[in-house]
């Protein structure tokens, strides 16, 4: 299955695991799942580093690396088609950084980890 973090179950993977649920912890152990991280994900990480937002206490360069990850996390551009699915669906969630990843579920046909209920309201698949 291919699946995109949501920025926050990126960041909990990351830094927080125990915050994740047991359903998010088995899908990433499965071998078969390859998982995404968008650079909408560090791009909203980097701006609520800046305006104080998110406090990461000197792991920000940690964090925005996957070195080490490689082959179990891939990274994902955003492209025109993905910024043009956001057409498509209706602006019911306000966050610019969800909507992003959300076009990009819809363009690529991927699962994405979150807990959000704001995001599982899209017509796209979702996990937790």
């Amino acid at each position: 299955m291919n699946i995109l973090f949501d920025t926050c179950t990126y960041i909990w993977f990351r830094t927080e695991p125990e915050k994740l649920s047991k359903n998010a912890v088995e899908l990433i152990k499965n071998k078969e799942n390859t998982f995404f991280i968008s650079a909408v994900s560090f791009w909203e990480i980097n701006i609520k580093v800046k305006i104080g937002k998110l406090q990461v206490r000197g792991i920000l360069e940690r964090l925005t690396n996957i070195n080490g990850y490689e082959g179990s996390i891939v990274p994902l551009e955003f492209t025109i088609e993905d910024a043009q699915q956001i057409t498509k669906i209706p602006l019911s969630h306000k966050d610019p950084f969800d909507l992003m990843l959300i076009c990009q579920a819809i363009t690529n046909s991927f699962v994405i980890l979150t807990p959000d209920p704001c995001i599982k309201k899209y017509e796209i698949k979702t996990m937790w």
